[in-house]
């Protein structure tokens, strides 16, 4: 994300035109955690910022602890995935990759790192995070302001592109609003925006804040769990936990010591979280890296 373009030789059988834009498989070929809370209104309105949003605004947070892991296994990562959103459906791991020319929506073997499934972006846009929620796949670009609706199954087009104003990043699917399961997602600043899943119309702006109060910068890629979104923060490999009711941090995640040996500093940094409800563990890995591990939260 937001760099030089990297480039990779991997060949590729489809892809999506910007005239069209369409998505188009290659081949052919899903739970999260329960969570509750104030329901959000529903909404039919086209998806820009609406003249009056609701914004969430957090005061006085209390000081958020560092949450403990252990590593229960490591896999295979491809190296030249440029990863900007990871997610779960059962036992398939979902994953949209970055950069201009190299991005792509995938189907991946957790296990194995082999890609069962792509479905290439057309080379001028640059793909962001992504999000599954009932049989579709979401996928955000970076600076297009284009939201791709994929079917889940195939990756081919569900629905046209709906156009949002900004820079695209991270994207997660909660349970917040109750039957209606919005969207969160961010787009590198201190704020979250939850969105209607069929308009993509904003219905609610969460400003988030330290344990200071201090606006925290560059949220990246998004994991909702429970009333909270895990959100990587972008150049750093910490990953922190967010109250969605109030926008305050509540933890830390540091994982400084997963990063492998010898990647660029600069542009292989820590992005991807994605929750297997089966064995209640979190897989990670970041951008351009050769290994994705499986952890389990032990404490905070």
């Amino acid at each position: 994300m937001r760099l030089r373009s990297i480039s990779r030789s991997t060949s590729r059988a489809c892809w999506i035109t910007a005239a069209s834009l369409a998505v188009t498989a290659c081949s052919t070929s899903a739970a999260r955690p329960t969570l509750t809370s104030e329901p959000i209104p529903d909404t039919t309105v086209l998806a820009t910022t609406p003249t009056t949003v609701q914004t969430v605004v957090a005061s006085a947070p209390p000081l958020s602890g560092a949450i403990q892991f252990e590593v229960v296994n490591s896999f295979p990562h491809d190296s030249t995935a440029f990863t900007q959103g990871l997610e779960f459906v059962g036992s398939e791991l979902y994953e949209s990759t970055g950069l201009r020319g190299e991005s792509d929506l995938r189907i991946t073997d957790p296990e194995t790192g082999e890609v069962l499934q792509e479905a290439p972006l057309e080379a001028t846009l640059f793909g962001e995070g992504m999000t599954v929620r009932d049989g579709l796949v979401y996928q955000l670009t970076y600076t297009s302001g284009l939201l791709f609706i994929a079917d889940a199954d195939t990756l081919e087009p569900a629905r046209e592109p709906i156009s949002y104003e900004g820079e695209g990043w991270g994207l997660c699917t909660t349970e917040l609003g109750g039957a209606g399961r919005p969207l969160v997602m961010s787009n590198g600043s201190s704020e979250l925006t939850i969105r209607d899943p069929e308009t993509f119309e904003i219905q609610r702006v969460v400003p988030v804040v330290d344990e200071r109060g201090q606006p925290v910068l560059q949220i990246n890629e998004l994991e909702c769990t429970g009333s909270h979104v895990l959100a990587n923060i972008w150049q750093s490999e910490e990953i922190i936990s967010i109250d969605l009711t109030s926008g305050r941090v509540t933890g830390r995640l540091d994982l400084t010591e997963l990063v492998p040996d010898g990647v660029e500093p600069t542009n292989s940094v820590l992005n991807g979280i994605a929750y297997r409800a089966s064995t209640d563990t979190y897989f990670v890995t970041g951008k351009l890296w050769p290994v994705m591990y499986e952890l389990r939260l032990t404490s905070g």
